[in-house]
C-alpha cells in the first residue's frame, strides 16, 4: 500500500491520486486507511471509497447498478487500485461529456430564435 505519494511511471497522469494524495487536503500525510473514514462525510465520488457508503443507500446501490460502472470500496490503495479508480473517473467523464449528447442539446440552442446562430457544429 502506498503512504505516500507512489513511485512508479505514469503516476502524474491518474486524476484519482489528487483525492487521495492530495498535499492541501485536511488530512495531509495521513495514511490512507486513515483517511478513509473521513472521506465518507465528502462527495459521493470519495465516499463510495468507503464500504459504509454501500451501507444503506439505496439510490446509490440503484445508480451503481444502472450504470453499470465498476464502483467499488476500496480498502487498500494498491497501484492496481489506483489504477482501476482512474479509469471509473474516466469512464465517469466520458459519460458526462459525451459528444454524442452534448451536441444535440448546444443544436437546439443554437436553433432557438433568440439565439440566431447562422454557422454549423
Amino acid at each position: 500500500m502506498f503512504r505516500q505519494l507512489p513511485a512508479y511511471p505514469n503516476f502524474g497522469k491518474h486524476c484519482s491520486n489528487h483525492l487521495i494524495f492530495a498535499p492541501e487536503s485536511s488530512y495531509g500525510d495521513l495514511p490512507y486507511l486513515e483517511k478513509l473514514p473521513h472521506y465518507n462525510a465528502h462527495n459521493l465520488l470519495a465516499r463510495s471509497l468507503n464500504p459504509q457508503c454501500y451501507d444503506h443507500n439505496p439510490g446509490f446501490l440503484r445508480f451503481k447498478e444502472q450504470s453499470e460502472l465498476d464502483i467499488e470500496p476500496v480498502a487498500e490503495f494498491t497501484k492496481e487500485a489506483l489504477e482501476a479508480r482512474s479509469l471509473l473517473y474516466r469512464q465517469i467523464a466520458e459519460r458526462i461529456w459525451n459528444p454524442d449528447d452534448l451536441l444535440p442539446g448546444a443544436q437546439a440552442v443554437i436553433e432557438t430564435p433568440e439565439y440566431q446562430f447562422h454557422g454549423s457544429l
